[in-house]
């Protein structure tokens, strides 16, 4: 039988370890990860009206210090930012007519598709005076999910939609407008997909400060992403709890402090994401959001 070759290895120096100027050229057994750090919006800095910095307990039990690599475990947040909101209810149209853009404002809510049209047409319709059109929205019968937009008037009557109106640039899946500006008396738009963002980015450069791997958001240059959550059903207010089953984990510097954390909660066009109860002047609510943070210390 061949005899087995033991070889022992010194142990690595935690200094040279935690040097992160070095990259790693050692294997080391970690230890189980010990510790868990709970951070519920609870926790905001009553200075903000917003989700920007977590001041955790300054107590005896604070993971504040000795914390090697970190990992996100878990997040609850609950969604009830509407489809339609301040971030992309305003539409413009030309009026072929008054020979002007006009604006208006599509009331906030949560729209399914069978009452999407109402509100849309409602909203247009606030300005036929001045517009000189008159406008009617009906959902088609192709099985597409699709709304036809015609207009009324005197002889001539035309409209089109101004591209950059926030309806288009922000709400792409939500009506998908059409963006020539052709003046015509119809148009169609659809596919309907009734939902303004299909993901929301974590972003938090304090926790992230000492990551040698880190994570960008190319399409808006997104810097210091920490997590991107992906939304199941993001037209309908729900709860939802996110199990991240492929953990990745990421170096801190153990003599610096996790007393404060800064969070920024963007949606898929790289800008705050709109949670309705958090603007404004409104009372902070516990418990919209949270993260469970898996330490090694």
């Amino acid at each position: 039988m061949q005899d087995k070759l033991n070889v022992l290895l010194p142990p690595i120096n935690d200094s040279l370890q935690m040097d992160f100027s070095l990259e790693p050229q050692y294997i080391r057994k970690r230890h189980n990860n010990n510790s868990y750090l709970f951070m519920d919006s609870v926790d905001r800095s009553p200075q903000f009206n917003e989700l920007s910095v977590f001041l955790l307990n300054s107590g005896p039990n604070l993971f504040a210090r000795r914390i090697k690599r970190f990992a996100i475990s878990n997040v609850n947040f609950a969604w009830d930012t509407p489809n339609v909101n301040p971030n992309n209810w305003q539409i413009r149209f030309f009026s072929t007519l008054s020979g002007i853009y006009h604006s208006v404002i599509v009331p906030e809510g949560f729209y399914i598709f069978s009452d999407l049209n109402i509100g849309l047409q409602t909203a247009l319709n606030t300005v036929t005076g001045a517009s000189g059109l008159t406008w009617t929205i009906s959902a088609t019968t192709d099985g597409h999910r699709r709304y036809f937009i015609s207009v009324v008037g005197a002889p001539g009557a035309a409209f089109f939609f101004d591209p950059t109106s926030t309806l288009i640039t922000r709400g792409l899946h939500l009506l998908n407008l059409p963006i020539d500006q052709i003046p015509t008396s119809s148009k169609f738009c659809g596919a309907v997909q009734l939902f303004y963002t299909r993901w929301f980015d974590i972003l938090s450069a304090q926790m992230l400060q000492y990551d040698k791997n880190p994570n960008a958001s190319s399409r808006f240059g997104a810097t210091n992403l920490l997590l991107r959550i992906d939304l199941t059903s993001p037209e309908i207010p729900h709860n939802e709890l996110f199990e991240i089953d492929d953990l990745r984990w990421v170096n801190y510097e153990p003599s610096s402090s996790f007393a404060s954390v800064d969070i920024r909660i963007v949606d898929e066009y790289g800008l705050e994401l709109y949670i309705p109860h958090l603007s404004g002047q409104q009372t902070q609510q516990n418990s919209d959001f949270s993260l469970t943070v898996l330490t090694e210390l």
